[in-house]
């Protein structure tokens, strides 16, 4: 397949839709059009770039700017350490149980599923953090793919944190198109007992996610994935007033902080077991790992590629991850010795506890 398709296909929709809709005018410059799809730090994995914010910055004169520059190198140094250090030593354990999980036990298959949500995380938000920082040293400023998705509280939080600007694409051009469509043709009140708005989201929801499991490749086990996000999504829109009645019945509204956390792992519990699908190979194996994984013991012993020490050392990473992310989300780079001496930090981890086997970025393949 053709270097970077989906994302310029993507990006020509978006650009054809917007004029059909008369947001934007045609663009009569085509090297700027060309540009707007082919600009090097995003063509291969994204973001997909809206018309409206990116072609505007290719009319302005950009020249150096040591304060882009600095944050740019910055945002750089972590992606590289999110990809080399942390996602390519959690791919270790989940490739090695992955392919053979007729052979580890649910232990093992909780770990490495565990592992896989954090490897994926930092893999994609890795290539982009590069992308960006890349962008910003050129003084292009670039849609910013992820907002610290873990730390999502629902599923509904969860999308408009990962992957934003597929997320937006998806709902621009197929969710809210398809639901104005169904609304002008559903004129009933209720269907079945049920409002018709409600009959609306669910099938809007089902189709674009159907769709964005389809994107990801022409397997069963991804559309299984997609449809998992609408069934979650289903779900809370039909029972969201009986939850609420069911949350003050318990008073568990009056605990924030626990309730918070609450709905946090739950979300987090959520995404990952939707990431067994989106790993197996098929839907056989990803129910067999399932199946595998309600199966766990106490008596099970660890038989994984990296010992106790390097397992806790991965630990600890995704720990060091969690932590940065919490309170240090965007490091500051106006104080020049500081933003030095981290780049040299976090190069030096990078060479240091690095993994470079030549494993390429994994939405390479999508």
């Amino acid at each position: 397949m053709p270097i970077g398709l989906s994302y310029i296909t993507f990006q020509s929709v978006s650009y054809k839709t917007e004029i059909y809709r008369k947001h934007i005018a045609a663009e009569r410059d085509i090297g700027i059009y060309a540009l707007f799809l082919m600009l090097f730090t995003k063509v291969i994995a994204g973001p997909i770039e809206r018309v409206q914010n990116l072609i505007p910055q290719f009319r302005i004169r950009h020249n150096f700017d040591f304060t882009l520059f600095k944050a740019g190198m910055m945002q750089i140094a972590f992606g590289f350490f999110k990809k080399v250090v942390i996602a390519d030593r959690l791919g270790i354990v989940v490739d090695k149980v992955y392919q053979n999980p007729l052979a580890h036990n649910g232990t093992e298959l909780i770990i490495a599923s565990l592992f896989y949500s954090f490897q994926v995380y930092c893999d994609f938000s890795g290539y982009t953090d590069i992308a960006l920082g890349v962008s910003k040293i050129i003084g292009i400023n670039l849609t910013d793919n992820f907002n610290k998705p873990y730390f999502s509280k629902s599923i509904s939080e969860f999308w408009k944190r990962w992957h934003i600007s597929l997320s937006y694409w998806l709902r621009d051009y197929i969710f809210l198109p398809i639901s104005y469509r169904l609304s002008r043709k559903w004129k009933e009140e209720r269907y079945l007992f049920v409002r018709t708005e409600k009959w609306i989201y669910f099938s809007a929801i089902v189709v674009t996610f159907l769709i964005c499991g389809f994107w990801h490749g022409s397997a069963w086990h991804y559309v299984v994935w997609g449809l998992l996000f609408a069934v979650y999504l289903s779900f809370s829109i039909a029972t969201l007033s009986y939850r609420r009645k069911f949350y003050k019945r318990i008073k568990l509204t009056n605990y924030p902080r626990f309730f918070s956390a609450t709905k946090l792992i739950t979300t987090f519990l959520l995404v990952t077991f939707t990431w067994i699908f989106f790993r197996a190979e098929s839907i056989g194996q990803g129910c067999y790992i399932v199946k595998k994984i309600t199966s766990i013991s106490v008596n099970d012993t660890l038989r994984l590629p990296l010992n106790y020490t390097e397992m806790a050392f991965s630990f600890l990473l995704i720990l060091i991850l969690i932590v940065k992310e919490k309170f240090f989300y965007l490091i500051q780079t106006s104080n020049t010795p500081k933003w030095f001496l981290i780049i040299v930090l976090l190069s030096l981890s990078c060479y240091f506890f690095g993994i470079f086997i030549m494993k390429q970025f994994i939405y390479f393949q999508f």
